[in-house]
């Protein structure tokens, strides 16, 4: 009896670890897509492709002045990286890497309502130009 009972709390903790797992898996795959900020003469679009086990498979880039990209990453590289994933707060920190200037920022996503990601930019690693949308929390939304 006393083992039928070890066995028992044995699968049901390994059930409960499967279901956390789960969920924070779908919870992470809120993030996948293509999200974009723009104003007139501003585009900054992330592409998030893949997360899974610590790494992300994304990256961002910027245009201005009528379409003309300014930082975008090389051919088959990503300029993002995964930093940590939060569950409570369903956001992710990352490391943004400009190819424009070697900038590297840390910056958080945050999932909100109506099918939009919260971009906010934190502190420099290492400091470049000012090319992502702000300090400010802006908001994406997902196209495509």
């Amino acid at each position: 009896m006393k083992r039928l009972t070890t066995i028992l709390s044995y699968l049901i903790t390994l059930i409960f670890i499967i279901n956390i797992y789960v969920f924070e898996q779908q919870s992470v795959n809120d993030f996948l897509g293509k999200w974009k900020y723009e104003t007139d003469n501003y585009s900054f679009i992330i592409e998030i492709n893949s997360i899974s086990n610590n790494s992300i498979d994304a990256t961002y880039s910027i245009a201005a002045d009528a379409g003309k990209q300014i930082d975008v990453p090389f051919e088959d590289e990503n300029n993002i990286e995964f930093k940590e994933y939060n569950n409570s707060e369903n956001s992710l920190k990352l490391i943004f890497k400009s190819k424009f200037d070697l900038a590297v920022y840390k910056a958080t996503l945050t999932k909100t309502a109506n099918n939009k990601i919260q971009f906010t930019l934190g502190e420099a690693i290492k400091e470049g130009a000012h090319l992502f949308p702000w300090k400010a929390p802006r908001e994406l939304i997902k196209f495509e």
